[in-house]
This record gives structure tokens, C-alpha cells and sequence, in this order.
């Protein structure tokens, strides 16, 4: 996906990865989706990670992986917050690309 704009608010490709290689299927879940538990796919790679790239805003987003049905932490998050059932949603800060002007 290529950084774009709309309207006022800058898109981002981000990459969120899941090491899941025993999993049958694993989907992202989070602010960006409304936590809607099937809306985002992720695809297996060779080596067993389960990645998606998806345009998002520059910010923090909340988000949680579920593999085959079971709704999981990112221990590679850079962070965590506690969310209301008692877990914690795992953190991923999206930074704005920096502009040079000629």
C-alpha cells in the first residue's frame, strides 16, 4: 500500500505480524476495524508468522490478534493497555513519514 492522503488525514501502510505456525487461521482485531473479530484477515508466510499490511493513521491503535477463535495478546507489541475484560490490548504507534522540502 503506498502512504497516501484523504482529506485532511495522512494514511500509513502498517505491517502487524503473529507468530501463530501451528494456527489454522488468525485475524487482527482493533480501533482501526471497530474490534470486529473476522474483518481482517492475515495471510501465513512460509516461515509461520501470519502478517497484514493495512492503511492507517498516524497515532496509537489498539489491537488483539485471534488465532483459531481465541483472542491473544502481541508479545512483540511495543506496548500494552488495559482494556475493559480484564486483558490488555497490545499497542502499535504509527509515526507520520518525515517530509523534506526542497
Amino acid at each position: 500500500m503506498i502512504p497516501g492522503v484523504s482529506g485532511e488525514r495522512e494514511w500509513l501502510p502498517a505491517t502487524v505480524a503473529c507468530q501463530a505456525p501451528g494456527a489454522h487461521e488468525v485475524f487482527l482485531a482493533g480501533d482501526f476495524n471497530d474490534w470486529q473479530p473476522r474483518a481482517t484477515p492475515m495471510v501465513r508466510q512460509p516461515d509461520g508468522r501470519w502478517t497484514v499490511t493495512l492503511p492507517l493513521h498516524p497515532g496509537r491503535h489498539e489491537y488483539r490478534f485471534i488465532v483459531d477463535g481465541r483472542w491473544e495478546d502481541d508479545p512483540q507489541a511495543a506496548g500494552s493497555v488495559p482494556n475493559p475484560f480484564g486483558g490488555c490490548n497490545s499497542v502499535l504507534e504509527v509515526r507520520p513519514i518525515a517530509r523534506v522540502r526542497a
